[in-house]
């Protein structure tokens, strides 16, 4: 006999109906997806990103990963300022990205969705 301990309904044996509702794209191409509690939802949205871009972020891998991934702040993204707080660096990312978007775009750039190697 099948014990109810998954009561949670995250079996994989759960009708899809139920499932359906968990998961929700909204217009803008923001899905969501809630927990079975639905206590929990996780808000997911993808760009398809300019060749130019990625090639910047190849270029500068190690620093983002040590900004974004380890939390720590970077020279690189010190926008010419002697000392830099994380915050400051996460701004100067974001900015940057801004305007390699930006720049992209004007000049037509190709797109990617895959930005691995």
């Amino acid at each position: 006999a099948q014990s109810d301990q998954n009561d949670d309904g995250s079996d994989l044996g759960q009708a899809p109906e139920k499932q359906q509702d968990r998961v929700s794209m909204a217009p803008s191409g923001v899905m969501s997806v809630w927990t079975a509690n639905r206590k929990v939802c996780l808000k997911v949205s993808a760009l398809a990103l300019p060749q130019e871009v990625l090639q910047w972020m190849d270029d500068v891998a190690e620093d983002l990963e040590s900004v974004v991934h380890r939390q720590r702040a970077s020279m690189t993204f010190a926008a010419g300022r002697e000392g830099v707080t994380l915050d400051e660096c996460l701004e100067e990312v974001s900015s940057l990205c801004q305007q390699r978007l930006a720049e992209a775009a004007s000049e037509g750039g190709s797109t990617s969705s895959y930005a691995g190697t």
